[in-house]
């Protein structure tokens, strides 16, 4: 898997795997230890809080307008 390449960069602070075919979001993120943890969201209402920058989308947000 990629990510286990992109773990060993530094300055990587967000990784997201979004599914096309349905409704999931799987969300890593370093915690203040600088330890990989992970999050998964797959209901419309669920909210993913990116870290790094500060903002947040709904589920239903990024999914506007995808028919599965």
């Amino acid at each position: 898997m990629k990510f286990k390449a992109y773990q060993n960069i530094l300055s990587l602070k967000e990784y997201l795997l979004i599914d096309r075919y349905s409704c999931s979001v799987e969300y890593f993120f370093k915690d203040e230890s600088g330890k990989w943890k992970s999050e998964k969201l797959d209901k419309p209402g669920d909210t993913l809080r990116l870290r790094s920058v500060d903002a947040e989308l709904s589920l239903s947000e990024i999914y506007h307008r995808v028919k599965f």
